[in-house]
């Protein structure tokens, strides 16, 4: 079973798949993310600083988890490479066409085509903390949120909000696969 946590930066998705792991319906699982910070880690630049390089390096990643054989939670998923890729090149000019449509046709394999079983969209609605990783600047992040929101609505991507404090998110999660999945986390 795939389980994808989405959404903008700074909205505490980490911290929700770090809870979600330590519960008992998630003890067949394995949480796979920090993409990005690895590639941070690496000296590549993310963020408004992307490339096609780092882009690239993220894109491949959501591959590779995508096709993970067993229970997974991931923290990010392949929409999340494309609303990034995406505002990287519409935005600030960073992405060239070959990478752009690389990570299209990928979003249109692991997302519209072949599809994760269940996306939660972690609502925007923190505000954003620094944490040494992700961008603070508000300009970035609000283009973030609008493509977020419209690739959701223009491809019709199902995908499940979930808002609220900590606790709030991570009951929300687990009602929704109780329901839902109850066979797949036995």
């Amino acid at each position: 079973m795939k389980i994808a946590i989405t959404g903008p930066h700074s909205q505490g998705k980490s911290t929700l798949c770090s809870d979600l792991i330590i519960r008992p319906e998630f003890r067949k699982f394995t949480v796979l993310g920090n993409i990005t910070r690895g590639i941070k880690d690496r000296g590549i630049e993310i963020n408004e600083g992307g490339s096609d390089f780092s882009q690239s390096l993220v894109i491949s990643k959501h591959i590779e988890h995508f096709f993970f054989k067993n229970n997974v939670i991931l923290d990010r998923c392949m929409l999340d490479g494309m609303v990034y890729t995406e505002v990287l090149y519409r935005y600030n000019k960073q992405i060239s066409e070959p990478v752009y449509y690389y990570a299209r046709h990928v979003f249109e394999q692991l997302v519209l085509k072949l599809g994760y079983d269940v996306m939660f969209y972690i609502d925007p609605t923190l505000p954003i903390v620094t944490d040494n990783v992700r961008s603070t600047k508000l300009d970035f992040f609000n283009q973030v949120k609008e493509v977020f929101e419209q690739y959701i609505k223009e491809y019709n991507i199902n995908v499940i909000h979930i808002s609220g404090d900590r606790d709030h998110r991570v009951e929300s999660i687990i009602q929704y696969i109780k329901n839902n999945f109850n066979e797949q986390i036995r």
